[in-house]
């Protein structure tokens, strides 16, 4: 071999080394499986103002350095408007047999960290992951980095974020990053969208099933209705349950129809109640008429229908809303201002607070303003219209107030069930929960989240407050009235 043939052999085992060198160094790498780049609902705070799931990202590393004894992860907000950005999740002390980090393990009231590991405080002056919130304005950048350090850091839990990445400083071997975007977005103009609408009868309820069915109640004020219609996916609608339950007229049996029905209520088993007030023209109450009627929507059959006996719910009477309670159906009547308590293990009843100045009956003064009216009586007077909304918590609470009232009132409902109390016990046990200061309520609803839903009549719209008792206004529109 001449020395030509010789060198090109030396070049040749050189330049191998050098590519299996490397292939042997390959670069460290973070991933995630969930980021595309872009922060989802999941990885946005559940605070100052945004309703996120506040989950930490699934992330995955690779490659990482000889020596690796331990690795940290960091969340940092590059265009936090503070002069110094924000750190949103630190966390170190990551066993070095360790390369991933699951969905959601930011949340320290879980247990989906790696043992052995430490999120410190983050600028929100607590451990743990604190999801995105970007202030209004250009897209946010959020720096997630891994770090590979060569030991186990000597820190706790309240170790500032500045503390740690100093201490990273030093003993970081190497690190990986990726980008993910936030945004806030723009509040968006509330449009409403008609679903269904008629000329010929007025609604004034409306319920949807848990198998998304449409139920609307239809008043007895100007005239006969069908009572309660089901309204279907292309805008029409159809009398509910069918038959004579929807063809009452004045000359008719009242029994075996719907008179006048002033609410409705689906409960958790699927089945529709329906108040009838049987009080057409907003007049008095026909004797012997005035029911409740329990329908099972699962198959469209009417199952309970009870009749109260005149000399306990008269003339002097107006069924109003509906809750149940375990064996009990609650329900309000707004006429004298009341509640009819009904046992549903055998549809005995009994009638409580009638009357009642404190809780059951409206205030001077509680009337309210709708689009530049005071509501009043045909001859003047002012129009009140005692105890008449009512709602529920998973609890057992149950809320209440006079239509358009000030206040809202909340009792046990098992307190107010229990039938070894006496009135004046009972009464013992009613609070205010909430104070309005105004009389613009004319609806209530409730979601699983403890967030209640009012309609505004003094201002056509829809209000939210959550469980402190701020208010929001979801909508407010000519159309909603």
């Amino acid at each position: 071999m001449n020395w030509k043939m010789k060198k090109l052999g030396m070049m040749a085992a050189a330049a191998m080394m050098m590519a299996s060198n490397m292939v042997l160094a390959q670069t460290f790498t973070l991933k995630s499986n969930e980021l595309g780049g872009q922060f989802t609902n999941k990885q946005y705070l559940n605070g100052m103002g945004y309703t996120g799931e506040n989950q930490s990202p699934q992330l995955y590393w690779e490659n990482a350095p000889e020596g690796t004894k331990s690795f940290a992860v960091t969340m940092y907000d590059l265009d936090a408007p503070t002069g110094s950005g924000f750190w949103h999740w630190v966390v170190f002390n990551i066993p070095a047999d360790v390369h991933e980090l699951k969905s959601g393990a930011g949340d320290t009231a879980k247990d989906l960290m790696p043992a052995g590991a430490i999120q410190s405080n983050t600028d929100m002056g607590v451990p743990g992951y604190a999801g995105a919130a970007p202030t209004e304005g250009a897209p946010h950048r959020y720096l997630i980095t891994v770090y590979a350090v060569d030991k186990m850091l000597d820190l706790d839990a309240k170790a500032t974020p500045a503390y740690v990445c100093f201490n990273l400083h030093f003993s970081t071997l190497a690190k990986a990053s990726l980008v993910a975007y936030g945004q806030k977005e723009q509040p968006r103009k509330p449009s409403l969208t008609p679903i269904a609408q008629n000329n010929d009868y007025v609604w004034n309820g409306a319920v949807i099933s848990p198998k998304g069915r449409l139920f609307a109640s239809m008043p007895c004020w100007l005239g006969p209705t069908p009572g309660v219609v089901e309204i279907m996916k292309d805008g029409s609608y159809r009398p509910f349950p069918g038959g004579e339950w929807n063809q009452w007229q004045r000359d008719k049996n009242p029994l075996r129809s719907f008179v006048d029905v002033n609410s409705i209520f689906i409960d958790k088993n699927n089945h529709l109640w329906v108040n009838d007030a049987a009080a057409p023209d907003f007049g008095k109450a026909i004797a012997g008429a005035v029911k409740v009627v329990e329908i099972d929507l699962n198959t469209d059959s009417v199952v309970r229908t009870i009749v109260f006996d005149p000399d306990i719910v008269g003339t002097d009477t107006r069924l109003a809303h509906i809750r149940i309670w375990k064996d009990y159906a609650i329900l309000a009547e707004s006429k004298a201002g009341s509640f009819i308590i009904i046992n549903l293990k055998d549809n005995s009843y009994r009638r409580i607070l009638t009357g009642n100045k404190a809780f059951m009956l409206c205030q001077p003064g509680e009337v309210p303003v709708i689009e530049g009216r005071k509501m009043q009586h045909p001859d003047g007077r002012d129009m009140y219209i005692n105890n008449d909304l009512v709602e529920l918590d998973e609890e057992g609470t149950l809320y209440f107030m006079c239509l358009f009232g000030s206040r809202m009132f909340k009792i046990k409902a098992a307190d107010l069930t229990n039938p070894q109390l006496t009135e004046e016990e009972i009464i013992k046990k009613i609070a205010v929960a909430y104070d309005f200061g105004g009389s613009w309520v004319a609806g209530v609803c409730r979601d699983d989240k403890g967030n209640f839903y009012f309609t505004d009549a003094e201002n056509n719209g829809v209000r939210k407050m959550d469980k402190e008792g701020n208010f929001t206004t979801l909508v407010s529109h000519a159309d909603i009235v």
